[in-house]
């Protein structure tokens, strides 16, 4: 021990005596930990523990319950999933008396709907989710939370979220308008929703307008006189109603008792197994002793005169072995302590900004995650001790006298060290490969880690092998190449540490990519983002009938950035029409072109499914999806046909041409047969209300099948005389507005403004398509920011170290007249070199495992009918600009960084 207490001591006098070396040493540690810490920490503080969870669904009550059915229902213990074998609705006249006939006898109830409702905006009309219970009852309290002002209590008034404020134009003490505004209200408080941080508005209990739209069934808040139990839940359900119980929520019911068994009881649903968070684990390690290992290595070559000094006054291997691992260890502890600090007050101070401008949502509170920091904490002090591992062995075989001289010999890379690099490669390929075909997390998880370690073997070689071109190069990047082949010990840990660091962004910010345009592929509308679509509904016959004065066709022209307009036409009885009746027509698929597995029970087996994905009558775009499912319509020109479609000039021309004969435009070639397409004709004055369909009159008209543009399988069009000549009769129903952009918020506002003086029916209508609402997991968000953090430290540290190791240098190029420019030239080849190759491997190594993970991803649900939507493999532009740029600040900063004056180095004799 006293051995160590003096290497300690050493380490301790050298890491305050050179503070530049020992800041920088500590900052490449640092900074993993630093992006650990505030990782576990962020997702610690969002994620919700259960009577968090509760109160955002139900305050500070005991129970929540919603009378769902009329009948017995089954739930999970959380409440979200609710079946019932006699669906049905739910009794009516249910009211705060009926509702506590059921619960414990002494209980207390209040009620909270939800719903939207359309309101008076600072730039027209807009619709707005609402809200209304009683704040200022305890049982609210953790639902909503008053920021200013007080409740509201009577249904002539509101209360408003900040942001719902700014949109509304209103303030505490101001009026909100309903959309005609006949109905008023006094904006008596802000308040803010904890599980909802957007526009919201609050109406006091009971007051929710009469013209609100999707309103959700009142949920009662319940104070019991005891808690609420699973049992209690059990009886409750037997009545038709769903319970959200505070009891249950802290002590879930066991599997055997529920019925949805696999609904994430214990809170792990999702959880890797522990051997897969061993392997990320090791990887996040090697990281770390990536970046901080070229940091020792140049430390202790720099110490080498101390340290042979030491060695000829009798010092043994084992005593240079422990005093540059003292350095390991204290670095590693000084590290630790400064990163998990800073990491937990960058989580905290960032708190704010991730819950208004990331989740959308507060989080649960203010805490630290003690296991998984102490975990971090350690693996700091770990890789402190393991990056000095390497430079500890060296300085205990170095040459004595070289060492004393101050000589640094040239290191070449031996060929056993580049075979088994690129041994490791190849087994980590094939580990990679095997888990993206076999669906293997492990196995693809570890061969990444393979390949990445491979590379780091073969870096050396690389680096001897760029020196070569030298010869051919200015003279300041002639100097970096030949110090980056003499120091290739320390090079080459600093290039593997950025592309270990860039791989983990590149491969993160792949995936990400790749699942958002996976989803928007998934999505279906019926026209292109940011299109708008306006039906007539109730209005369609006064409409149709004003032609040029249609006032719904103004008001589009004169709010939005149209780029082209048309009405779209729907079919109608032709002649005397009665309330009742009903006309359309409907495409019959031809029985040979019928998928059999429409007609097979469920669930499919895996030979069915086999069989499906591989008769073209069963793909997945059309066996399932019926006629008239998406856009579709009468044409009565075929111009229409470029704005509702945009397909390319080639096929409009054709389709126009199939128009113009009286024929259809169809999506799905399994409905087209020898040219033409068979209509069903639904007239239920003829054939009653509800006919079979082989009883239904039909008619061939000329078809075409559309491949380009916007549209899915169910997407149709059919020509106005072949309407006619089904002794049907077509009427406009709604108008599409071809935008040059999308629209704003406040453009969609002034339009359904100016719409609702048509009806109140075509301003609730009237919707921007804004694509699919995708939700970004928060974890993953987090984990890709602090991806690019520890991207861009690495590679600033990386090269500020280089350049600290390159003074001597520097001083050399002084003495002997070189001027700052070229000085300054050296840094920036040196720092370029370093960043630059280490991004660029590191581009290719995490495309490549991002391309296995989606190939492992696409692979697992490839005999499955109806087909997945594959993951495609999408560059993320920004963050590869990025990650090209990084080297560039590198250069940046060493340039302006090089002193034009340098100290006399001291010499080593």
């Amino acid at each position: 021990m006293s051995a160590w207490r003096s290497a300690l001591r050493i380490a301790y006098r050298e890491a305050r005596r050179h503070k530049g070396r020992s800041a920088l040493v500590i900052g490449m540690v640092l900074v993993p930990i630093l992006g650990l810490t505030f990782a576990a920490v962020t997702f610690d503080m969002f994620q919700l523990r259960p009577a968090e969870e509760f109160a955002r669904q139900a305050g500070a009550a005991d129970a929540a319950v919603v009378w769902r059915s009329n009948g017995p229902v089954l739930q999970d213990w959380r409440g979200k999933n609710v079946s019932s074998e006699t669906a049905g609705p739910p009794p009516e006249g249910v009211d705060a008396v009926r509702v506590l006939k059921v619960l414990p006898s002494g209980s207390r109830v209040i009620s909270r709907d939800r719903a939207v409702v359309t309101l008076r905006t600072t730039a027209g009309v807009g619709d707005l989710s609402a809200y209304a219970v009683d704040a200022a009852d305890p049982l609210a309290a953790g639902l909503v939370r008053v920021r200013q002002g007080a409740a509201p209590r009577t249904a002539q008034e509101i209360a408003v979220t900040a942001r719902a404020g700014e949109r509304l134009g209103v303030g505490v003490g101001a009026t909100v308008r309903s959309a005609r505004g006949e109905d008023t209200w006094r904006v008596t408080a802000i308040v803010e929703f904890p599980a909802d941080l957007g526009q919201v508005v609050l109406f006091a209990a009971g007051a929710m307008p009469a013209d609100a739209e999707r309103r959700e069934s009142t949920l009662w808040l319940a104070e019991t006189p005891h808690p609420v139990t699973w049992s209690d839940v059990e009886r409750l359900n037997t009545k038709g109603l769903v319970v959200l119980s505070r009891a249950v929520y802290g002590d879930p019911p066991p599997p055997s008792r529920t019925a949805y068994p696999n609904d994430g009881i214990d809170g792990d649903a999702g959880t890797p197994p522990l051997n897969l968070v061993l392997v990320i684990g090791g990887l996040v390690l090697l990281e770390v002793v990536l970046l901080a290992g070229p940091a020792f290595i140049v430390g202790a070559r720099q110490r080498q005169r101390d340290l042979a000094l030491v060695a000829v006054n009798g010092g043994r291997p084992a005593h240079l072995r422990r005093i540059v691992l003292a350095d390991g260890v204290v670095a590693g502890a000084a590290a630790a302590i400064l990163g998990v600090g800073l990491g937990i007050a960058i989580a905290f101070a960032l708190r704010p900004m991730m819950e208004n401008d990331l989740i959308g949502a507060r989080a649960g509170g203010y805490r630290v995650f003690p296991l998984a920091l102490l975990g971090v904490a350690g693996l700091g002090v770990l890789a402190g001790v393991l990056a000095a591992m390497v430079p500890a062995f060296t300085a205990a075989r170095f040459n004595l006298v070289a060492a004393l001289a101050g000589r640094r010999g040239i290191l070449r890379s031996r060929r056993r060290w580049i075979v088994v690099g690129m041994a490791i490669v190849g087994a980590g390929a094939a580990s990679s490969t095997y888990g993206a075909l076999t669906v293997s997390p492990n196995a693809l998880v570890t061969g990444l880690i393979m390949v990445e370690c491979g590379l780091i073997f073969c870096i050396p070689a690389l680096i001897g092998l760029l020196s070569r071109l030298g010869p051919f190069t200015p003279p300041s990047l002639r100097i970096a190449l030949r110090d980056m082949a003499r120091n290739r010990a320390s090079t080459a840990p600093a290039i593997s540490a950025v592309m270990a660091a860039v791989a983990g962004s590149v491969a993160i910010g792949v995936y990400l990519t790749s699942n958002a345009g996976r989803e928007e592929t998934m999505y279906r509308s019926g026209v292109p983002s940011g299109y708008v679509t306006i039906d007539y509904v109730d209005d369609a016959d006064r409409l149709a009938k004003m032609g040029a004065d249609n006032p719904v066709i103004a008001a589009a022209k004169s709010t939005l950035p149209v780029k082209g307009l048309t009405e779209t036409l729907g079919f109608t009885c032709a002649g005397t029409v009665a309330p009742g009746d009903s006309c359309t027509m409907f495409m019959v698929r031809p029985p040979d072109r019928r998928c059999f597995m429409l007609d097979l029970p469920r669930p499919y087996t895996a030979e069915q499914q086999r069989r499906a994905l591989a008769d073209p009558r069963c793909d997945a775009d059309g066996a399932g999806v019926p006629p008239g499912s998406s856009l579709m319509g009468v044409v009565n020109d075929p111009r229409q046909l470029e704005i509702l479609t945009e397909a390319s000039a080639a096929e409009l021309a054709e389709a126009e041409k199939i128009l113009a004969s009286g024929g259809i435009v169809v999506r799905d070639r399994n409905y087209v047969r020898d040219g033409k397409v068979t209509l069903a004709v639904l007239d239920t004055r003829v054939s009653g209300q509800s006919p079979l369909p082989d009883q239904l009159p039909t008619v061939a008209v000329p078809a075409y099948v559309l491949t380009t543009g916007y549209g899915d399988a169910g997407q149709w069009f059919i020509a106005s005389s072949a309407v006619t000549k089904a002794h049907l009769a077509f009427r406009p129903n709604g108008v599409v507005v071809a935008t040059t952009r999308m629209p704003s918020q406040a453009e969609e506002d002034r339009l359904k403004q100016e719409l609702l003086i048509v009806s109140n029916d075509v301003s609730k209508y009237a919707s921007v398509e804004r694509g699919s609402h995708r939700q970004t997991d928060p974890r993953v968000a987090i984990l890709a920011v602090v991806a690019a953090f520890i991207t861009l430290g690495a590679t600033g540290a990386a090269t500020g170290l280089a350049a600290a190791d390159s003074r001597a240098d520097l001083s050399t190029l002084a003495a002997i007249g070189a001027s700052v420019r070229i000085r300054r030239a050296l840094s920036l080849a040196q720092s370029g070199l370093i960043g630059g190759l280490g991004s660029a491997l590191g581009l290719v190594v995490g495309a490549g495992a991002a391309l296995t993970v989606l190939m492992s991803h696409n692979r697992s649900t490839e005999g499955q009918w109806p087909r997945s939507t594959p993951f495609p493999l999408l560059v993320p532009w920004a963050t590869v600009l990025v990650l090209v740029a990084v080297p560039l600040f590198g250069m940046l900063g060493a340039g302006l960084l090089t002193r034009s004056r340098l100290p006399v180095e001291r010499p080593q004799g």
